[in-house]
């Protein structure tokens, strides 16, 4: 093997030092930059980003807070409305229902007249029967015409 051959170390060795040397200039000087400003790039939009989604987050947490106390303000107004209502049509409720028992006793009063006054004129007109009746009676018996 002739890389084993010491006849050839020094001239392995130059080219080893001179590849070597070209390789690393080349690593140093063009790749790795390149590879640092990606790094740095990729560092700089991922912090970016993560700022912003702290800002979004921020936000989010803002706006559910003010959801949450608008929710509970209108739940209270709500309540309160409903309270109202409900106050109001009991109090409609019972001055219509005491409109309905003051109506119920004129009715009552009113049918309780016509109801003596019938019974009165009734009673009268029965009095007037029974005596056209004891008349009648009265001339049949005693054939009085």
């Amino acid at each position: 093997m002739p890389q084993f051959d010491p006849h050839y170390f020094s001239s392995q060795i130059f080219w080893l030092t001179i590849c070597f040397a070209i390789l690393y200039y080349f690593v140093s000087n063009i790749i790795l930059p390149r590879i640092r400003d990606i790094l740095k790039e990729r560092k700089s939009v991922v912090d970016s980003d993560t700022l912003q989604a702290n800002q979004l987050d921020q936000a989010i947490d803002e706006i559910s807070s003010k959801t949450v106390a608008l929710r509970m303000k209108a739940t209270k107004e709500y309540q309160e409305k409903l309270e109202e209502a409900t106050k109001a049509a009991s109090s409609k409720r019972e001055k219509l229902t005491e409109e309905l028992k003051e109506k119920i006793e004129i009715i009552t009063k009113k049918s309780q007249e016509d109801l003596k006054n019938f019974i009165a004129s009734t009673h009268a007109q029965s009095q007037l029967a029974i005596q056209d009746l004891t008349k009648n009676i009265k001339s049949k018996l005693f054939n009085i015409s």
